[in-house]
């Protein structure tokens, strides 16, 4: 029987061109190792959560209040009136899809993911922070009702249960992700 050998990665590995890869030493820098997993994780999870905000909120929302909600007309009639500048569409849905896929994670990590609260209870409490943050605060500072209660208190409904399957989804899937790491021996400690 004709059998391959083992490299020794303890050596350099060949590549093309003549080029070599050094290994990478699996201790050689956990905490690194930690970061990047959290990192990779919470955009995971933020991307998978504003997916869900995104189907909810051209979905759901367009049939209860019939039309589907425009956040970047939100964000545009904000910056508006804030900093009296007209912002294009595209910059307005650039800037939800930051806060929604990389900030509103980051919060929730350096808020909620301590173990204090465990899901499903930490999803329901930041999607309700992420709720009253931005629709309450920002309605405040344009001049509008607070949550946008007004005539349109079954948008602000929808956009409550929309903020909160965000949270719950955002929760899920990055305590989801970390057990998953657990199971296959990459460890975050």
């Amino acid at each position: 029987m004709h059998t391959t050998p083992i490299p020794d990665f303890d050596d350099a590995l060949p590549v093309p061109c003549g080029k070599t890869i050094e290994p990478i030493e699996p201790d050689a820098s956990p905490l690194a190792r930690q970061r990047s997993c959290t990192v990779q994780d919470l955009l995971l999870a933020g991307c998978a959560a504003l997916g869900v905000w995104t189907v909810w909120a051209n979905g759901p929302i367009g049939l209860v209040v019939g039309n589907p909600l425009e956040q970047a007309q939100l964000i545009r009639q904000l910056f508006a009136y804030i900093f009296d500048t007209d912002l294009s569409s595209v910059k307005a849905n650039i800037l939800h899809c930051v806060i929604g896929a990389i900030i509103y994670p980051l919060g929730y990590w350096l808020l909620l993911s301590s173990g204090w609260y465990r899901p499903p209870f930490d999803g329901w409490l930041w999607g309700l922070t992420t709720f009253v943050f931005p629709m309450g605060a920002f309605a405040l500072i344009s001049e509008r009702p607070f949550l946008l209660i007004d005539n349109s208190a079954r948008l602000s409904l929808m956009i409550l249960i929309g903020h909160v399957l965000y949270g719950l989804a955002l929760s899920r899937i990055y305590h989801a992700l970390r057990a998953s790491r657990a199971i296959t021996g990459v460890r975050d400690r």
